[in-house]
């Protein structure tokens, strides 16, 4: 089910880092579903050993309320293409999950902010190490707004036609 699934998101033209998202979140589930629920089909599961599951993932393996949500997304996902497209083989399945209370988004960490200063001190040392390919990609990081997965996607065509001076 889960390949079918998979192969169902790829159709809607996913991309790959989503796909592998979706794949190895569902998989956390289903290890867990085998180890400690008796491996039980996905289409039979009751809304209290959900929260059992979520339960765990907080207790237990101490997960942040951000990996939670997207768990409980992913699995979301696979009960909609559950009920939406494999209606003719389970006509009485239901998406439960959205059912079941996501966690109040906590941060996990605090957020540090570099000072202007400590920003420019950095590109220096890193040009003066002829790092340059490093100095780059961090003043991107700095002046984008950019996430590290979107950096790495950047093209230099993107700055040909601006009237910026680099």
């Amino acid at each position: 089910m889960l390949n079918d699934f998979i192969e169902y998101k790829k159709s809607s033209n996913k991309s790959a880092e989503t796909l592998k998202q979706y794949y190895n979140m569902i998989r956390l589930f289903f290890i867990w579903d085998y180890k400690n629920n008796g491996d039980k089909v996905f289409v039979n599961l009751k809304k209290r050993e959900l929260i059992h599951f979520f339960g765990t993932a907080v207790e237990t393996w101490d997960w942040s309320s951000s990996r939670i949500a997207t768990v409980k997304s992913s699995l979301s996902s696979l009960s909609n293409y559950i009920e939406n497209i494999l209606d003719d083989e389970y006509p009485d399945f239901r998406n439960i999950i959205t059912k079941i209370e996501t966690p109040s988004k906590k941060p996990v960490r605090e957020k540090t902010v570099m000072t202007q200063e400590q920003i420019d001190d950095c590109l220096f040392k890193l040009c003066e190490a002829k790092k340059y390919q490093v100095a780059c990609y961090f003043a991107l990081a700095c002046y984008s707004g950019a996430r590290k997965s979107e950096l790495l996607r950047f093209k230099t065509s993107y700055f040909e036609d601006s009237n910026l001076i680099l």
